[in-house]
């Protein structure tokens, strides 16, 4: 894949693992288990996205304080 679809099209879902974004065309879905391995080998806590549209304006995808925030941002 190439690099700007990893940082760009990939989206949390609420199961383990990783797949292909069939939705998208492009980028990956990840799991918790995915985003927590990431975090910890990079010795972070938290990932903020800003890339998607969420109703409230912020959405916690894996549970409120728990490791990704989604933040609606659109001009």
């Amino acid at each position: 894949m190439h690099p700007i679809n990893a940082a760009l099209w990939n989206d949390p879902v609420n199961f383990d693992g990783e797949s292909f974004n069939k939705s998208r065309g492009t980028g990956m879905l990840f799991g918790p288990d995915i985003c927590a391995e990431w975090l910890e080998r990079e010795g972070l806590q938290l990932v903020v996205r800003s890339h998607e549209s969420v109703d409230s304006g912020y959405e916690w995808p894996y549970g409120d304080g728990n490791l990704l925030l989604t933040v609606f941002t659109a001009s």
